[in-house]
Parts: structure tokens; C-alpha cells; sequence
């Protein structure tokens, strides 16, 4: 965690991008957490989301992931759930469903 709290400050001194590749403990995502809430460009591994997501997309939900916003933060070789799409074929899909869940 000492580590995780270091690289986080040196990401909000310099505007850079940090992505945690491997978490270990609740406390380091809480780490990341705060320190994207407070606008750092911190993205990490490890979501609890992630199996949920996979099971949706399991029973046949189409997940849909902005290839802009993982290219922003240079993780779009990371995706672990769903298609790498666009915002056209978002919104599009979207528009032709009943229900939308936003994450």
C-alpha cells in the first residue's frame, strides 16, 4: 500500500496516467478510489463489478465499453468484459433496447 500511496502522488504532481495493475487489499482500492474522486487519472484491476458483468454478458447482455475512453487512459489491451466499441454504436444500441444499466 506504501507503494500504491506513493505512485498516486507522483501521478497527481505530474498529471500522469497510473494504472494499478494488480491490487492485494481493500485498502489499496480504497487508495484508488479517493484518488480518483479527487480527479487523478488512476485506473486499476481487480473490480468486484467484473464478475457480475461477465455473467450478465453470459445470459446474453450486450456490454458495450467507449474505445475513446480506454485509449484515454491506455488500457483498451485490458478490457476484461465485453466489445470495444464507439459512442455511435452505443448510443444506438441504447436507443433500441427497453433498458440500460450504467456503470
Amino acid at each position: 500500500e506504501v507503494h500504491i500511496a506513493r505512485d498516486i502522488e507522483l501521478a497527481k504532481l505530474t498529471g500522469a496516467h497510473l494504472h494499478v495493475q494488480h491490487l492485494t487489499s481493500a485498502r489499496g482500492l480504497e487508495m484508488v478510489r479517493a484518488a480518483k474522486a479527487a480527479g487523478a487519472r488512476v485506473t486499476c484491476e481487480g473490480s468486484p463489478s467484473l464478475d457480475d458483468l461477465r455473467k450478465l454478458q453470459e445470459l446474453g447482455v450486450e456490454i458495450l465499453t467507449c474505445g475513446t475512453c480506454l485509449n484515454f487512459f491506455g488500457i483498451k489491451e485490458d478490457c476484461k468484459v465485453g466489445t470495444v466499441s464507439n459512442m455511435y454504436d452505443i448510443l444506438g444500441a441504447m436507443q433500441e433496447v427497453s433498458k440500460v444499466i450504467t456503470l
